[in-house]
């Protein structure tokens, strides 16, 4: 599946699903001042990809000044950044799926400490989710076994109430005298 959508989409293909362990997850809405900050810090021997078009480290001005806007970034779907045949940074579809090489870890670190961005390791969102997952299983045994049957059971005390109550007369432990009732003896 992962292949069909490398192909499709122009995703680097060095990424597939064992690589993604050896990167970090982004999360930012500064998505501007996170590529100018990468830009910044790498601007020599490095190829970009933005949707498919090829820029080279001497275009990083014009993409500085032309692309590098958060409604810009947010129009893109595929942008990549490789030093050496590597992926170092990349998002596909949308920014909010930016992820970074785990090599490039001391430069997020900085990132985060500005607090331009927030980071985790990929398997950890892989773990939120089993977690979510088990969560909801757990909510829907709740409702299953707890609040299902203790809604039959009154429902089924009511309607007998009710069918009772207009065969047998007054159901209640004798007649009123001043408001409160007697008990038989």
């Amino acid at each position: 599946m992962l292949e069909k959508i490398i192909q499709f989409h122009r995703v680097p293909k060095q990424i597939n699903e064992a690589t993604m362990s050896k990167y970090l997850s982004i999360n930012t809405r500064r998505y501007s001042k996170l590529l100018q900050c990468i830009f910044e810090e790498y601007n020599e021997n490095v190829k970009i990809e933005i949707d498919g078009r090829q820029y080279t480290d001497n275009e990083i001005p014009e993409l500085l000044k032309e692309w590098c806007t958060n409604r810009n970034i947010r129009k893109t779907l595929n942008f990549s950044l490789e030093r050496d045949g590597v992926v170092l940074f990349g998002f596909h579809d949308h920014p909010c799926e930016f992820f970074v090489a785990l090599s490039e870890r001391p430069f997020v670190e900085r990132l985060a400490d500005q607090k331009i961005i927030r980071y985790e390791a990929s398997s950890g969102k892989v773990q939120k989710g089993v977690l979510a997952s088990i969560r909801v299983i757990l909510y829907s045994i709740l409702i299953i076994v707890v609040i299902v049957p203790a809604t039959v059971v009154l429902l089924g005390v009511r309607w007998c109430y009710r069918s009772l109550k207009g065969k047998v007369g007054h159901i209640g432990l004798g007649k009123k005298k001043n408001g409160f009732p007697l008990s038989r003896k």
